[in-house]
């Protein structure tokens, strides 16, 4: 109630003689700026005879930062309008031809704006929460103190040409939520007061023209509903949408539930679904309606694997795919933008369960794949997950399209900024992104000079690998054309025609490398009738149009080092990720998690007259699975072969390892570990490779034996090249040293019990997995599941594990950071003044430990936390520097 009074004030309170007034404000996008880009945007208008100078004037959307940004030192013309851009961009002059301004910072709802003179404030107003796209709020007439709601907002032009509406009309009230149902249902809305209900059910939005409800509604099978408010002088309110499935199972995968005018899809015009009035006559029907980059503004509910609503949100609908957009069955693209609803603030991919929040994906159909297997692409992305490579993930669903059911898809990334700023934390402003055929994002002005600085060095130069190395992910390099060569893709690289499916992108930093992203490996296994003793590793280095990718790929195997390294890699990816055990594994999941569901699929899709077919029965989709593999068991000995002869290597010859005593140690292998014994894998005489022995905890090294017992080395790392067959084993034996290591926490600390006749200890600790500390002592670390690895010259243990939680009431007492306000409703401060000229990482974790939000390399002194899409509750948020965390427990209420 206070802060509702603060607000009022600072309204009525505006100076009735100012000069200069905020005139019109759009939170949900609706202009363009410099870049073609929809931003946020402010109106001033000066409301006098007087030239104003602006430079005099400040901006904000926060309260206790009415400086926020100061205008640009430039004059306003009596009765003449500007337009700042409230896009966070901050630019405060004009460095173009058009004056193109931009805050340094976006609108939100619940927030308010504020002109601020440096004494006094001379003009806020609030956000509406309940604002949405395509209305702005203004005054009327202009320069007024009236402010209204507008549905035709007018950037740089007079408010008299809208018509104004004192307010947006409240949601009604319904009792019966989205879900699935084995009985027949009553559907009561509740208006409120002085408000009046339409609705459809169709998809399309309600109008004043659809069903006015009257009485309660029956339902008995699947049904969308779709209804909204209206009232005189008032806007009508926010869309709500809801989608009721009858006697029909999920098989314990995730929902979509797409709403869209039937328009949007049939349509001849203008339907993205269909063919319209000028398709070819051949496949795959170019000049068709679904090949033109249109969207369609929709809305969508997403559901867990439980059946529980997680999410409802408005979007961009677009087909998406290549050739696969001609099937019945069609992909989408999901486009989630701020002037809509935002975010997706949800896990809906689980095995990249660290990223919470999307601003776009995909529903993909299975590609080329739709009426085999519908799976390949996925097997491989999956299988891939355990490389180098950036992948797109997948993770299966449903969806019903206008209360359709509409088959099985996988949720897949869309490679984009985004997708790189999710995954790898670099900002999606700030990396050059570039596809087969241009820039995506970014420029291609780096790419261009690296490879030029790679094809004019001599690859049998001294400093030719470290060159090549400065200019990309070594790692990712050699893994990425490794899988491309050994599944066989021929949609890729120009092998079969011009060069395709190729992503690839580095951070806008002084040492930023460039990676690849594998995606669409449709056209791999034999898809398109290749065979599995093609050459696909001559077929990258001279592909049948050649490319910038090709040459460089060509010239860099001409180095001795890095073609050691790729030989080396692709024997150990053979030997462990894309051995045939692994991959069968990694399809038997995936085709498990559908199992189920497929009946209904292919009961859905079976009578449709298709070129390409349709899978008409259980065992024909499980054949077509079984074929996948069966190309593969057949594919891994040419792929040996070639890469032997291709590179001029001198044989391939057998490995085998093993350990003494079992269960004593493992062994590092050039790239890959080792656990299982004995061993065996094939490598080539002409790289050495490396062995690595590891004690398990409670052992120490002892040497290296050979077949005939035979000592090799008494060091632990070795490095050999071999022109026969050989085997290594590795003798251990118990450590003295130390004895026994516990560890438990005390006071908001971790601690190590340690029983040990050597002083010289080093410490390790893991959180979750991942290496965390070398103290001897956790002081108040965050939540997680912890252990101590506790080592010496000779030998390491390791400790006992513990599920540590922060203790939330202990917390208030130990927080050293400030944040406020705490608790806050909309937005705080977070002040990190403390941390002179550090990169933070700032995690916010929810009461569970779940990570819900990541900021990372902050350096600034403050900052901004908004609520955004976080829901009311307690949260821990973690400062990581470089030498402590620091942690505060915040409320939102």
């Amino acid at each position: 109630m206070k802060r509702f009074l603060i607000l009022v004030s600072l309204f009525i309170n505006i100076d009735s003689y100012a000069q200069v007034l905020i005139n019109e404000f759009s939170a949900h996008k609706g202009i363009f700026d410099e870049n073609n880009i929809e931003s946020d945007w402010i109106e001033l208008y000066n409301n006098s005879n007087q030239v104003e100078q602006l430079s005099n004037y400040f901006l904000s959307d926060d309260l206790n930062n009415l400086e926020k940004w100061q205008l640009p030192n430039i004059l306003l013309e009596p009765y003449e309008y500007i337009i700042f851009y409230a896009s966070s961009k901050n630019t405060q002059f004009n460095d173009g031809i058009n004056n193109y301004y931009h805050t340094n910072f976006k609108l939100s709802p619940s927030e308010h704006i504020s002109l601020y003179n440096g004494n006094e404030i001379i003009d806020s107003t609030f956000i509406n929460n309940d604002l949405y796209f395509g209305i702005s709020m203004g005054k009327y007439p202009n320069g007024s103190n009236q402010w209204c709601y507008f549905d035709n907002s007018t950037p740089n032009l007079s408010n008299l040409t809208s018509v104004c509406f004192s307010n947006i009309t409240s949601q009604a009230n319904l009792n019966l939520e989205s879900g699935w149902y084995n009985s027949p249902q009553t559907i009561i809305i509740e208006p409120q007061i002085n408000s009046t209900v339409y609705y459809t059910t169709d998809g399309s939005i309600p109008t004043i023209d659809d069903m006015l409800y009257t009485k309660p509604l029956n339902i008995n099978e699947n049904t969308i509903l779709s209804f909204r408010s209206y009232s005189d002088n008032k806007l009508p309110s926010k869309i709500n949408d809801r989608t009721f499935i009858f006697e029909e199972d999920n098989y314990q995968l995730a929902i979509f539930s797409i709403h869209t005018d039937p328009n949007n899809l049939w349509s001849n015009d203008s339907g993205i679904y269909v063919s319209g009035d000028n398709p070819s006559s051949d496949y795959p029907y170019y000049g068709s309606n679904f090949w033109q980059p249109w969207s369609r503004f929709s809305r969508i509910e997403y559901f867990d694997e439980n059946k529980i609503k997680k999410a409802e949100e408005s979007i961009d609908l677009e087909i998406h795919g290549g050739w696969s957009r001609a099937e019945p069955q069609k992909s989408f693209r999901i486009d989630l933008k701020s002037k809509y609803t935002g975010r997706l603030e949800e896990i809906i991919i689980p095995s990249k369960s660290n990223i919470g929040s999307y601003n776009n994906f995909n529903l993909r159909n299975g590609g080329q794949h739709t009426w085999s297997d519908k799976i390949q692409d996925a097997i491989i992305a999956r299988t891939s997950s355990e490389t180098n490579v950036n992948y797109m993930a997948y993770e299966p669903c449903i969806i019903y399209l206008n209360g359709e059911y509409w088959g099985i898809y996988g949720i897949r990334e869309k490679i984009d900024e985004h997708y790189i700023e999710d995954n790898y934390g670099f900002n999606s402003d700030s990396v050059d992104l570039l596809n087969s055929f241009g820039v995506l994002s970014g420029s291609d002005i780096n790419a261009t000079n690296t490879y030029y600085s790679i094809i004019s060095e001599d690859p049998e130069s001294f400093g030719f690998y470290e060159l090549f190395s400065s200019h990309w992910n070594i790692e990712n390099y050699i893994d990425y054309f490794i899988i491309q060569t050994l599944i066989q893709n021929m949609d890729w690289l120009g092998i079969a025609w011009g060069a395709n499916n190729i992503k690839l992108w580095r951070p806008e930093t002084e040492d930023g490398k460039w990676n690849y992203v594998l995606y669409d490996t449709d056209g791999a296994l034999g898809y398109f009738g290749q065979s599995y003793y093609e050459n696909y590793l001559l077929y990258a280095m001279n592909p049948l149009f050649t490319n910038e990718h090709s040459q460089i790929f060509n010239h860099v195997l001409q180095n001795q080092i890095f073609k050691c390294e790729f030989a080396n890699r692709y024997a150990d990816l053979i030997n462990s990720v894309f051995s045939y055990e692994n991959v069968e594994e990694k399809a038997n999941i995936i085709k498990n998690d559908i199992y189920y569901a497929m009946p209904k699929h292919i009961e859905r899709w079976e009578n449709y007259d298709n070129l390409n077919g349709t899978i008409s029965s259980m065992t024909e989709w499980e054949n077509s699975i079984d074929n996948i593999l069966s190309y593969y068991s057949n594919r891994i000995d040419p792929a040996r072969y070639f890469l032997g002869t291709t590179l001029n290597l001198n044989g391939m010859v057998n490995v085998s390892l093993d350990v003494f005593p079992i269960n004593s140690g493992k062994i590092g292998l050039n790239t890959i570990s080792i656990n299982d014994f004995p061993w065996e894998g094939i490598y080539y005489n002409g790289c050495e490779i490396s062995l690595n022995a590891i004690a398990d905890s409670g052992y120490s090294f002892k040497y290296w034996k050979d077949l005939d017992d035979n000592i090799i080395s008494e060091n632990n790392y070795i490095q050999i090249n071999l022109n026969e067959a050989q085997e290594f084993k590795a003798h251990f034996e118990k450590c003295e040293d130390i004895l026994n290591v516990s560890i438990y926490s005390e006071n908001n600390n971790i601690y190590a019990s340690l029983i040990s006749s050597n002083e010289q200890n080093t410490y390790l600790w893991y959180q979750n997995g991942i290496p965390y500390s070398t103290d001897s002592i956790l002081y108040q670390p965050s939540s997680g599941i912890y252990h101590l690895e506790v080592s010496n010259n000779l030998c390491s243990i390791i400790s006992n594990k513990i599920n540590y939680n922060v203790n939330i009431d202990e917390l208030d007492k130990i927080q050293e950071l400030n944040l406020y306000p705490n608790p806050f409703v909309s937005q705080a401060i977070l002040d990190l003044s403390k941390f002179q000229n550090q990169k933070l990482n700032i995690l916010i974790n929810d009461i569970n430990g779940r990570l819900v939000r990541q900021y990372n390399e902050i350096n600034d002194k403050k900052l901004l936390i908004k609520k955004g899409k976080l829901k009311s509750g307690i949260y821990i948020v973690e400062v990581k520097s470089q030498m402590k965390t620091n942690r505060i427990k915040i409320a939102i209420n």
